[in-house]
C-alpha cells in the first residue's frame, strides 16, 4: 500500500502511520517487525513518537513502545529490521549506542524484544 501511494505522489501523514501500526497489532499473527519499521520510518520523517505511542504499545506492547520512544529520545537511528532473537542491549551496541538501554523496564537491562 505505501509503495502504491509512493508511486502516486501521495504523501503520508501521521494518521497513516498509525492506522498501518495499528493494522499490524490487529492482524494474526501479530507483525511486530513492520509496525516498528513503521514507526522507525515516521519518526524518521519528522512525525512526533509520542503521538504513535499509544498504538505502538497496542502493537507491540507497553515495555517495548516505551522503550522505542525513548530511543527516539536519544536521536539514534531505529532499526529498519526487528530482531527480537537479541537482547536489547547487543542491539543498542549495534546501533552505536551505549549498552544500556536509556529506558530499564522492570530492572533488567538485559531484556529482549
Amino acid at each position: 500500500m505505501l509503495e502504491l501511494m509512493r508511486s502516486h505522489n501521495v504523501e503520508v501523514n501521521v494518521y497513516f502511520y498509525s492506522a498501518l501500526i495499528a493494522a499490524c497489532g490487529n492482524v494474526r499473527p501479530t507483525q511486530i517487525a513492520l509496525a516498528e519499521r513503521a514507526f522507525g520510518e515516521a519518526v524518521q520523517k519528522g512525525f512526533s513518537a509520542f503521538r504513535l505511542q499509544r498504538v505502538l504499545a497496542q502493537a507491540v506492547g507497553g515495555p517495548r513502545a516505551a522503550q522505542l520512544v525513548a530511543h527516539t529520545q536519544q536521536r539514534c537511528p531505529l532499526p529498519t529490521k526487528s530482531r527480537t532473537d537479541l537482547p536489547l542491549t547487543e542491539v543498542l551496541r549495534a546501533w552505536g549506542s551505549p549498552a544500556k538501554p536509556a529506558l530499564d523496564l522492570g530492572g533488567n537491562s538485559e531484556s529482549t524484544w
